[in-house]
């Protein structure tokens, strides 16, 4: 989970970072700028990588540059379309958006569906999409009652048609 903390303390989860993800750190040019925290809410390996010496030493450097410049594109990308989520979308879209990217990154395909392990609580999501945890809550269950997702425990969510989640999302329901 990837955190800002600004001068005044107000916090904001910015990213649920998966398997295979790379960060990039803010950097902190003067005081008081944004500080920037990671916090493993699973277990987790960390690969520090410095770029220089690689490039240094790699035969194919400008293929890693591309992969790596890729990369941020990708998470350039998603940031995007995060914000552009959160100003135009009602919490149901938002949720809903936010299940299918990860349905999209870690989701596991089964005769019942996509199947997703939330390792976050309701109220990292909540922050991170902008809401209260009892939003989330209440969403969740009406994405239940309306049998686009279903909840067998509340760390496993199955997505059994990822068309009508993606109709939620547009705003199409």
């Amino acid at each position: 989970m990837q955190e800002h903390v600004s001068n005044d303390g107000r916090r904001h989860i910015a990213a649920f970072k998966t398997n295979g993800d790379l960060s990039w750190p803010l950097p902190q040019q003067e005081p008081g700028d944004i500080r920037e925290y990671y916090e493993a809410v699973q277990p987790t390996e960390l690969c520090i990588i410095s770029v220089d010496p690689i490039t240094e030493s790699t035969p194919d450097a400008a293929g890693l540059v591309k992969a790596l410049y890729g990369a941020a594109c990708d998470e350039v990308s998603r940031t995007q379309s995060r914000m552009f989520l959160l100003a135009r979308s009602s919490a149901a879209e938002r949720l809903a958006g936010f299940l299918l990217d990860l349905a999209d990154r870690t989701g596991r395909a089964t005769k019942r569906g996509v199947e997703l392990k939330l390792s976050m609580r309701r109220e990292r999501i909540a922050d991170h999409l902008g809401m209260q945890p009892e939003t989330i809550s209440r969403i969740m269950s009406s994405f239940k009652k309306a049998e686009i997702i279903r909840l067998p425990r509340p760390s496993l969510v199955i997505i059994p048609d990822l068309k009508a989640l993606s109709n939620v999302a547009v705003g199409a329901i």
